[in-house]
């Protein structure tokens, strides 16, 4: 909590020792005296006026102190930045997928192997199938963040009622 003496001008904090109009305050005084002793001594807290905008990632905040108020302002990034943050977005949720389609591939491979051994080509060529449409994912996925988990929930879902049900297992536990 922060306070403002208005006859000095001066901010004081919580923990930490100040003076004033030539009085020197310990470190905790804030904190051991009542609301009423802090404004009989002159002290007023101060009051944040504070829009958040919903986007609060594309914007950089900026503090003013005036008087017994502080005014937070947001600033827009410029597009350029934007556009950038919406990159790194994508970027990790391209990594999470490529972390998930590593376990699936491993696991279909497993099965599919077993298949070819056994003789059963639906398994084999579902897998393949499967396998080019998981690799594709990443390559068709599109830039804008606030469409990157439909298209990969609906991707998956394709895959999955495409599939040989002996393949199906390998998608167990993914979420997408």
């Amino acid at each position: 909590m922060t306070y403002f003496h208005p006859e000095s001008g001066k901010y004081v904090s919580l923990g930490n020792p100040f003076s004033v109009t030539g009085i020197q305050y310990p470190s905790n005084w804030l904190e051991l005296v009542s609301p009423e002793d802090i404004a009989a001594a002159g002290f007023v807290p101060v009051v944040t006026e504070e829009t958040v905008p919903a986007e609060y990632r594309f914007y950089s905040r900026s503090e003013e102190l005036i008087g017994a108020r502080r005014v937070v302002t947001w600033t827009p990034f410029p597009a350029e930045q934007v556009e950038s943050i919406n990159a790194a977005d994508v970027a990790v949720k391209l990594s999470e997928v490529r972390e998930v389609r590593e376990a699936m591939l491993n696991r279909m491979t497993g099965i599919a192997l077993v298949a070819q051994v056994t003789g059963d080509i639906v398994t084999v060529e579902g897998f393949k199938i499967a396998r080019q449409a998981l690799l594709d994912i990443t390559k068709d996925c599109p830039s804008d963040p606030a469409l990157v988990d439909a298209f990969i929930a609906s991707k998956y879902a394709a895959i999955v009622s495409a599939l040989p049900v002996s393949l199906v297992k390998a998608f167990a536990g993914v979420d997408a």
